[in-house]
């Protein structure tokens, strides 16, 4: 449309919501069968989803598309007075559409996904719980391993040093043991 008759299409929120104030003047006047004017408003003409908590899936839809044709003076069309430059806004078509599904419909369609999201969390403190049970006791065993390593180091120091040992003289030590026998380098006594 925009090439053919310079009337670009744009879509806006139901009845110009939240529309800028600069273009006031562009603005058509919609009314209803009575007469009266139409004011925008949040709930008949907002446009907003709600997100189921777990899925993610759209359980609340409210569509509200106001399609428009933007129209500026020429020979054919003298509309658009008094518009800032604007044009005017030549209403085209709107859009109404709302989905909702009930906690039931949530719960047939989603109910094993809700559960085992619920589920997931007693999973979860169970597996955090026996987690520490078991950081514990690799504490506790990691601290008596280094117990038993010390005093198994300190016994064999005692057992390789006997203090009856270290207080007798060489002289004494060769009572016990006897004289050593005389070898030369390389030989082997007992071939």
């Amino acid at each position: 449309m925009t090439s053919t008759l310079r009337a670009p299409a744009f879509c806006a929120k139901g009845h110009y919501y939240e529309m800028s104030e600069v273009v006031e003047s562009s603005k058509c006047k919609i009314v209803d069968s009575d007469g009266k004017a139409i004011e925008p408003n949040a709930e008949a003409d907002d446009t907003y989803l709600g997100m189921e908590e777990y899925s993610g899936a759209c359980a609340l839809a409210n569509e509200r598309i106001f399609y428009n044709m933007q129209v500026f003076n020429d020979r054919l069309w003298q509309v658009a007075d008094n518009t800032n430059g604007y044009g005017k806004f030549i209403p085209l078509a709107f859009v109404a559409r709302e989905a909702v599904w009930t906690p039931d419909q949530v719960n047939a369609v989603l109910g094993a996904l809700v559960t085992g999201m619920r589920v997931k969390w007693s999973f979860f403190g169970i597996m955090l719980g026996l987690g520490l049970i078991f950081l514990g006791l690799a504490i506790f065993c990691g601290f008596r391993y280094y117990q038993h390593k010390k005093h198994l180091e300190q016994s064999q120091e005692e057992q390789l040093v006997d203090p009856m040992l270290m207080a007798t003289s060489e002289d004494e030590l060769r009572e016990y043991s006897g004289d050593a026998p005389t070898v030369a380098a390389n030989e082997r006594t007992w071939n």
